[in-house]
């Protein structure tokens, strides 16, 4: 028999809805191909799709029952932060509860909640070159 403690800390997954997608870069020239495919091949449909003028990009996300992904479509790879390129995976989910966990659990905190034209974000590091993103989306991005 178990018991719960309401004093036990809570847990990233406790504040995650939905995930993981598998965070990946591609040229935008290889956009349209890169969705054609992986949605042709793995099933699936595109959940959001926007322009992040700020850095001059186009992110979607996938969902597929044979592996869900967030693209961030750019041309300049190397200019993004550092936080951005070692993101691995992508969470949907309650950004400040996330964030609030992972402080309480001692990880380090790479991005505090930030609105985006999606939505909103927060990075949590796991290890070195290891970060994960959880997302709030603006319901008008979503698709039925």
């Amino acid at each position: 028999m178990t018991s719960s403690n309401p004093r036990q800390k809570r847990k990233l997954p406790d504040f995650l809805t939905e995930g993981p997608f598998i965070r990946t870069f591609i040229p935008k020239a290889n956009a349209e191909q890169f969705i054609a495919n992986y949605i042709g091949q793995m099933g699936g449909e595109v959940q959001y799709d926007f322009l992040f003028e700020k850095i001059d990009s186009r992110i979607i996300a996938i969902k597929s029952p044979h592996g869900s992904v967030s693209v961030l479509f750019t041309d300049d790879y190397d200019a993004l932060p550092d936080y951005t390129k070692n993101t691995r995976a992508m969470y949907y989910g309650d950004i400040r509860g996330a964030l609030d966990a992972a402080r309480s659990a001692g990880l380090k905190i790479l991005q505090e909640f930030t609105k985006t034209p999606g939505g909103a974000q927060g990075r949590i590091e796991m290890a070195p070159g290891y970060n994960i993103e959880v997302i709030e989306v603006a319901p008008e991005l979503l698709r039925p």
